[in-house]
């Protein structure tokens, strides 16, 4: 009967430290079931307490972008050329990469794209890179809306990128550019939407360094990075900027 008793004891016991500590978990926080789809804030400066748009993930759809940094929906619809019969507030940011995977050159209209729209209409910091553009209704909406610098006209007005709109019942854009290209380097150790895991390789990025980043096996060399990541589920921005960081390593060597 002692060990009867005993026995009951300790499954009760388990039972208790096991259950006690998610439901402790849950009730202090510790414990999340679900991605924080809240972006870090500034820590100093004027923008100090303000969500950072440099924070904005693929993971975030255009309701919760909307919600978090008070911009209309119907306003960043317009801005990124979203068809009709798509469902706006649920339409995740990394789905811009798809949705204009048919853009000609290497121009890319995808998460970095929503950084620089949300910070220049919000009048936050934020530095774009060389390869960050917008379509031509975002930077009318910036222009008509925004407390823009000459720096940031300019910079706009050199990035931006004019597209045919959707025709009816289409679901891409036709990828069409119209605006003036920003020069090149062609012998730069550059990853673009046109990038080869081939290339990647030739660039002397090792095999090694490439499966860490993309998280498993390199597919057929001529397979493009852009490809890979979209048959994947993953976010092309985030891939090119981890593989692009690790060439400039290698550069400065």
């Amino acid at each position: 009967k002692i060990m009867v008793v005993r026995s009951k004891l300790v499954g009760i016991a388990i039972f208790v430290l096991i259950f006690g500590g998610i439901f402790s978990g849950v009730w202090l926080g510790w414990w999340q079931t679900e991605s924080d789809k809240t972006p870090v804030r500034y820590k100093d400066g004027d923008a100090a307490g303000e969500y950072n748009p440099s924070d904005i993930r693929g993971s975030y759809s255009f309701g919760e972008i909307s919600e978090l940094f008070e911009i209309p929906l119907e306003m960043l619809a317009r801005a990124f050329r979203i068809p009709s019969d798509v469902d706006t507030s649920e339409f995740k940011n990394k789905d811009l990469e798809t949705l204009y995977a048919n853009l000609d050159g290497d121009i890319e209209i995808g998460t970095s794209s929503m950084r620089l729209f949300v910070a220049y209409y919000k009048g936050l910091p934020y530095s774009p890179s060389e390869d960050t553009y917008l379509l031509k209704p975002g930077v009318n909406i910036l222009k008509a809306n925004a407390e823009l610098t000459q720096a940031q006209i300019d910079y706009l007005d050199a990035h931006m990128i004019d597209i045919e709109p959707h025709a009816e019942g289409e679901s891409e854009p036709q990828g069409k550019q119209s605006t003036d290209e920003v020069d090149h380097d062609e012998s730069a150790n550059k990853v673009r939407g046109k990038t080869t895991f081939g290339e990647l390789l030739d660039m002397g990025l090792s095999e090694e360094r490439i499966v860490e980043i993309i998280g498993g096996a390199i597919p057929n060399h001529l397979m493009l990075i852009r490809d890979y990541c979209t048959e994947n589920e993953l976010e092309f921005s985030t891939i090119k900027e981890q593989l692009q960081a690790e060439l400039d390593n290698l550069n400065e060597r």
